[in-house]
């Protein structure tokens, strides 16, 4: 197979929460799964979360432990959680939420315009209207439809979903999709 490969920076953010417990309540961990089920699965959108949190080595403020959600589909989020004094922080460590996926479609349309010289339609790339769980690759991959109808693979590859600077590259797929 041969691919368009390009490489682009664009910001796409993690989805976080924070809560705040009292002493006497659950366990740290426990009041942590309690936020991803309900805080974080809202902005998640992607339906309920079954949660599971690691213990964390120390209550302190500072000490970080990991967690992960999921899905009703089976599909796995995997989360960073740390301790704060009046309770937790946790944020994702592999999705990409909805709000950020019609940017990201747009930049990768306007970089494959300019490299290809076609004329695409807006929602010429396709990766659905939910957040992007990413895969172990860091990887998802969405199709793109061309003027003429013919389908190719895109693969989306995003570099730090678990840090302030996450960024993204892309490549396309030159032969189509089989079966399209």
């Amino acid at each position: 197979m041969k691919y368009l490969f390009v490489t682009f920076v664009l910001v796409v953010s993690a989805c976080s929460a924070s809560g705040e417990f009292s002493v006497g309540t659950p366990t740290i961990e426990n009041a942590t799964e309690d936020l991803i089920e309900d805080t974080l699965a809202d902005q998640i959108g992607l339906g309920e979360l079954d949660a599971t949190c690691t213990k964390p080595a120390s209550d302190d403020a500072g000490t970080r432990f990991l967690c992960t959600a999921t899905t009703e589909d089976g599909r796995t989020i995997e989360l960073q959680a740390e301790v704060e004094d009046d309770g937790a922080f946790v944020e994702t460590t592999n999705v990409v939420l909805a709000e950020k996926i019609p940017e990201i479609e747009a930049v990768i349309i306007a970089r494959v315009e300019e490299l290809s010289g076609l004329d695409l339609a807006d929602d010429a790339l396709d990766c659905g209207t939910k957040s992007m769980i990413v895969d172990t690759d860091n990887q998802v991959v969405c199709p793109i439809t061309d003027p003429t109808g013919d389908v190719f693979d895109t693969y989306i590859t995003f570099k730090g979903l678990d840090t302030d600077d996450p960024t993204f590259d892309f490549n396309v797929d030159t032969e189509t999709k089989s079966g399209a």
